[in-house]
C-alpha cells in the first residue's frame, strides 16, 4: 500500500544519508525536514508534492536530487544554496522557467529537464561548466543560445521533440560530447560547425524538417568520423 504520510518525527532521524520514498501517495514534507543537514541522497518522485517546504533548499549537503513527475509548478531561487548537487532530475513537472540562480548549481553534472514546459531563461544552464549530462527533450524549446558553447564538458545532449528550429554555430565547441539528440524537431539549419564534434558517437537526427543541411560530401564525412 503506497505511502500518504510522511511523520513529523522523521525529523530526529539527523543522521540520514539516504531517502527513497517515491511512488507513493505522499502530498507534502514535514518541515522537520530540514534537520536532515548530513543527507546525501532524495528520491521524491512520482509522488503528489506540489510545493516542497523552504526548509528544503537549506539541506546543503545534497548530492543527488530526484524530483520526477510531481506537478512542481515554480523552481525557487533558494535551490542556489543546494552547491554540492551533482545530479539533479526534475523531469515531467509542469514549471516553466528556470531562476536565474540555478546557474550557480557549479558542482552539477547530470541534469534531466525533460517533459516540461520550459520556454524561458535557458541561458542559466549553459553556465553550468561542469555539466556532463544534459536532458532537455520535450520541453517546448525553440531556440537554443549561442551559450551552448559552455557547456565544454558536456558528453551527452537530448534536445528531441522540441520545437527548436535552428542549431547554433557554437555547438562545434562541445568538443567532448559523444552523444546527441536532435530528432522531432523543425530545425532549418545544421550548421558546418557540427563537424568539429571528433568525439561524437550517436547523433540523433530522425525526423527533422531540414531545409539547409550538411552538403552530401559533409555528410559522407559525419558518417566517416561517427561510424
Amino acid at each position: 500500500m503506497p505511502l500518504k504520510k510522511l511523520p513529523n518525527t522523521i525529523g530526529n532521524m539527523t543522521n540520514l544519508k539516504l531517502l527513497i520514498a517515491r511512488n507513493n501517495d505522499i502530498s507534502g514534507i514535514p518541515n522537520e525536514i530540514g534537520s536532515w543537514k548530513n543527507s546525501r541522497e532524495l528520491w521524491l518522485g512520482d509522488t503528489k508534492i506540489e510545493i516542497l517546504p523552504k526548509l528544503f533548499w537549506t539541506l546543503y549537503s545534497l548530492e543527488l536530487v530526484e524530483l520526477d513527475s510531481m506537478k512542481l509548478v515554480k523552481i525557487p531561487s533558494d535551490i542556489q544554496n543546494l552547491s554540492k548537487i551533482k545530479a539533479l532530475s526534475l523531469c515531467n513537472n509542469i514549471f516553466t522557467s528556470l531562476p536565474k540562480k540555478f546557474e550557480e548549481l557549479s558542482n552539477l553534472r547530470y541534469l534531466d529537464l525533460s517533459i516540461n514546459k520550459l520556454i524561458e531563461n535557458l541561458e542559466c544552464i549553459f553556465k553550468l561548466k561542469k555539466l556532463k549530462y544534459l536532458f532537455s527533450n520535450k520541453c517546448n524549446i525553440i531556440k537554443i543560445p549561442e551559450l551552448i558553447r559552455e557547456l565544454v564538458q558536456i558528453k551527452e545532449l537530448n534536445l528531441e521533440r522540441n520545437n527548436i528550429l535552428e542549431i547554433p554555430l557554437s555547438i562545434g565547441n562541445m568538443k567532448y560530447v559523444a552523444e546527441l539528440y536532435l530528432g522531432d524537431n523543425p530545425i532549418n539549419i545544421i550548421p558546418e560547425s557540427i563537424l568539429n564534434l571528433q568525439n561524437l558517437k550517436r547523433l540523433s537526427i530522425i525526423v527533422l524538417c531540414i531545409n539547409n543541411f550538411l552538403s552530401h560530401e559533409q555528410f559522407k564525412l559525419l558518417r566517416y568520423y561517427y561510424k
